[in-house]
């Protein structure tokens, strides 16, 4: 989505002395953001996740192909959204899906995010989630979790070849007593 920024039309009638503001304790900061911006996690990771999905499709013209929901169960205590989209390269991974606030949507109307916090919902309602995606022939294992910095970290678990098409799947542990909300709010 291209974001409508106002650049303010700043007139200085002088040279001061000028301060950035910048952030002191990234962990605190992430920590709100994970944890006080959604009134509603399961709806907001349901949300988000699934429209992440979406654009996923639309970047490579899937504008049709429906992605996959997998409503988490007593056998499979899980929820999962898979897409079929270009799948997230290791740069990609580094550059742009670990980043607060970068987004790759920038300057594409058809997709519908652009804020670069949708990917790190899964953080709301849990400490780890999973992320298997394979691009360009390779299949990659990331765990993402919250360690002691409160920051976040992703670690690559594997990497294989494949012969799987490009995509890309997000998998939330959920716990029993939600399966049913993450049911109603997706």
């Amino acid at each position: 989505m291209i974001l409508n920024t106002v650049k303010p039309n700043i007139e200085r009638s002088g040279s001061f002395d000028e301060k950035s503001f910048s952030i002191g304790d990234t962990g605190l900061i992430l920590d709100i953001l994970r944890n006080k911006m959604y009134s509603n996690p399961i709806q907001s990771i349901c949300r988000e996740i699934s429209c992440n999905a979406l654009d996923a499709h639309r970047e490579v013209g899937k504008f049709d192909v429906p992605i996959q929901i997998t409503i988490p169960n007593t056998l499979e205590p899980f929820y999962k959204i898979k897409d079929w989209g270009m799948g997230l390269s290791p740069n990609r991974i580094e550059e742009i899906y670990t980043q607060y606030g970068v987004s790759s949507k920038r300057n594409d109307n058809t997709q519908m995010g652009g804020f670069g916090i949708g990917s790190k919902t899964p953080w709301s309602y849990s400490t780890d989630f999973t992320v298997e995606t394979i691009h360009d022939g390779i299949k990659y294992n990331y765990h993402c979790y919250i360690d002691e910095s409160n920051i976040g970290k992703i670690a690559l678990l594997s990497s294989e070849e494949t012969t799987e098409g490009n995509g890309t799947e997000i998998i939330i542990p959920v716990k029993s007593t939600d399966y049913k909300l993450f049911q109603e709010h997706t």
